[in-house]
């Protein structure tokens, strides 16, 4: 499946997100919060006024504090709402209710 940039990035770790396309990751984990919770408070470490960035930023650091989270994708449902990934998103589930995305990191690399 062809892949679409986004051009989105973090403004203070230089992570962006690519679409993958519709549906949910099959390898998806939900974050320690619970199922899709909702949007951070604008003080908070990982916020963004990007709800898709926001994602990229709540879902690398599980990865980076827990086991069983993947710093390479993650998906949301139709409110930008959203879980991350045990493996990357490799396959999806198809499902128009949901985007994938990868994370992209290091863009300036």
């Amino acid at each position: 499946m062809a892949m679409a940039t986004i051009p989105r990035v973090n403004q203070y770790y230089n992570w962006g997100y690519e679409l993958i396309g519709s549906g949910f990751c099959s390898d998806w984990n939900y974050l320690m919060e619970g199922q899709y919770p909702a949007f951070l408070d604008a003080t908070a470490p990982d916020a963004d006024n990007d709800p898709l960035l926001e994602c990229v930023n709540r879902c690398v650091s599980a990865a980076n504090f827990y086991e069983g989270y993947s710093p390479l994708a993650f998906y949301v449902n139709s409110e930008n709402k959203c879980a991350c990934t045990s493996t990357g998103c490799n396959e999806q589930t198809a499902d128009t209710n949901y985007t994938s995305y990868k994370i992209k990191q290091n863009l300036d690399e």
